[in-house]
């Protein structure tokens, strides 16, 4: 049987428009994905500049983390699954049974400064969904999503792009 990603449950989860309706259609396009992907290996959405930058400045994300929590925090490796869902969290804490996922915006427009904002953007995204899936996979109580805000890596922007305002 094939499992979900924890990074993708938040599209399956919904309520339809109507009443006739089994799924949300974002629940029926996400499944159509996975099909294709299944059938013919094809994933239509490999990354962007935006995931690049998360992936090039995770580590720092994490070290960053770490010092706000006044730790020495490390990256997580390694894929848990259990008999419906598969993730990888970037921080497993298991003597506080905690779980930490980083999130580097892209611009100061990108990032959420308030608390409100923030919770407003983790529910956007399905990241508290994606936390609760984290839980239940690594028996954790607690997991949380620390946004950071880092200058972007110059070769990550296009010509066109306003590297003052991404670069500083």
């Amino acid at each position: 049987m094939k499992l979900f990603r924890c990074s993708s449950l938040s599209n399956l989860i919904g309520t339809p428009k109507l009443k006739s309706e089994v799924l949300t259609s974002d629940a029926k396009n996400s499944i159509r994905k996975i099909v294709k992907e299944d059938l013919y290996g094809f994933r239509s959405f490999t990354g962007n500049q935006y995931t690049a930058k998360g992936n090039l400045l995770e580590d720092v994300a994490i070290e960053m983390s770490g010092k706000m929590r006044f730790r020495k925090l490390i990256k997580h490796v390694g894929r848990v699954s259990n008999d419906l869902i598969t993730g990888e969290c970037d921080v497993l804490d298991l003597e506080r049974k905690l779980i930490i996922d980083t999130k580097c915006t892209w611009d100061i427009g990108t990032h959420p400064f308030f608390v409100d904002e923030a919770m407003e953007k983790v529910k956007k995204a399905g990241y508290d969904v994606q936390m609760q899936a984290y839980m239940w996979l690594y028996e954790c109580e607690v997991a949380e999503v620390d946004f950071w805000l880092f200058p972007t890596p110059l070769e990550l922007t296009k010509d066109w792009d306003d590297r003052e305002q991404l670069i500083c």
